[in-house]
């Protein structure tokens, strides 16, 4: 139960050089594992200052607060993102087929 007394940190402020390390690591490997539209992947810094990926899950919780913060950082409310993940889904749904 040591998870309930972790204080829940979310947007932080990254230094410039490491903010380009952990969006390139969290890029590569959500790509690596074929995600789509929306994912999370959970990382921790090292002391020295290098990211390291503990987990990729591709079907979070939508309605977290860390996504919620996260949204808000970059600019985007809630109900927008929720929109462009139907939006996209109907887009996707209407392409012809490959095969």
């Amino acid at each position: 139960m040591e998870f309930k007394s972790t204080p829940l940190v979310t947007a932080v402020d990254l230094p410039a050089g490491l903010w380009a390390q952990v969006e390139a690591v969290c890029k590569s490997a959500y790509h690596l594992v074929g995600m789509r539209d929306y994912g999370r992947v959970d990382l921790r810094v090292t002391p020295e200052g290098r990211a390291y990926v503990l987990e990729v899950n591709p079907n979070p919780y939508l309605n977290s607060k860390a996504l919620v913060d996260g949204l808000s950082r970059v600019g985007r409310s809630f109900p927008e993102f929720v929109r462009s993940l139907v939006r996209d889904a109907i887009r996707r749904s209407r392409r012809p087929e490959s095969g």
